[in-house]
This record gives C-alpha cells, structure tokens and sequence, in this order.
C-alpha cells in the first residue's frame, strides 16, 4: 500500500492506541477517524457505479454538511422549477437525508455492525449511540440501494480511496 492508515482516536476514549495496517517504510502516513473502517474503505473503492451517481469528495471543515443537503434537496426533493416535489424523497430513514452518511464508516451488513468485529464503537463512549447520531443508523447495503441517483459523501480522496471507475 501507499499509505499507512493510522486511526486517530480521541482522547480519553476506551482505546488509546492507533491501529495502523502494515506498510513499506516509505510509506506516507494518513491519520484516520476513530469510525474508519478498512473494508467498508475498499467496498467503497470497489462500488460499481450508475451514470447518475453524485460522490461528494472534500476536505474535512470544508462544506461537505452544507453541499450535502443542497444536493439532497436538489436530486430528491425540488423540481426543475424550483418547487418542491409533491412526494420528496426527503425520509430521514434513508442515507444522507439528515447529515453526511460516509461509505467508509458503515459496515457492510446488518449482521457485520452487530458484531462490531473491528470494535469501532468501543473507540469512544457510548461509541453506538455516538456512530448513529454523526452517520444514521445505516450499513454498506442500504448506502449502495438508496433512491437513484445516490449519493455518496466522503472525505477520502484521489485514486487510491475513491471508487476506481469515477477514473475510467
């Protein structure tokens, strides 16, 4: 690999040691959240993509909230005319509808976040409640079935964390 993933955790959390995956010692070092997920990283990486995808892809403090609901409310709920559509795809039960619901922070499967077999919510207190509130209560499954065109919001970036065919 490029880089070495080291998962920042904060201070005072449950774990206080960073998790990093192996690499050769040339390696540039990128410091992660304490929600990054390495498979659900290379699911998203892998995504086969539709035409009409829309892949929010910033720096952190960036905008990412405020282009993530213009997007929204322009894709699922206003119409070419600039008025609301009679029946919006506005449900908070789906991605993205109420905040930024990143691909690299879901696991991939209902069964998968239930067993926590990378112990992300054990990372910082009460680390389920906390994962829910920041990204909704949602797995890989659900991102990659959402209403067309989907959405995706990330702060990855370049070749080596986006989805391969957005460089085809």
């Amino acid at each position: 690999p490029l880089y070495r993933l080291r998962t920042h955790v904060p201070s005072g959390s449950r774990t206080t040691s960073p998790t990093t995956t192996s690499s050769p010692p040339a390696a540039r070092t990128i410091p992660l959240p304490w929600w990054f997920l390495p498979p659900s990283a290379h699911r998203f990486q892998t995504l086969p993509l539709h035409p009409d995808d829309v892949i929010i892809s910033s720096g952190i403090k960036m905008g990412t909230t405020w282009m993530n609901r213009i997007l929204s409310l322009l894709l699922h709920e206003v119409g070419d005319d600039g008025a609301f559509l009679p029946d919006p795809v506005q449900r908070d039960d789906l991605p993205n509808r109420r905040g930024q619901t990143y691909p690299e922070a879901c696991y991939a499967t209902r069964a998968l976040r239930s067993r926590d077999p990378f112990g992300i919510f054990s990372r910082v207190p009460d680390g389920r409640t906390a994962h829910a509130a920041v990204f909704g209560d949602f797995v890989g499954e659900e991102l990659e079935g959402q209403p067309r065109p989907r959405m995706f919001a990330t702060h990855l970036f370049g070749r080596r964390f986006l989805p391969a065919r957005l460089f085809d």
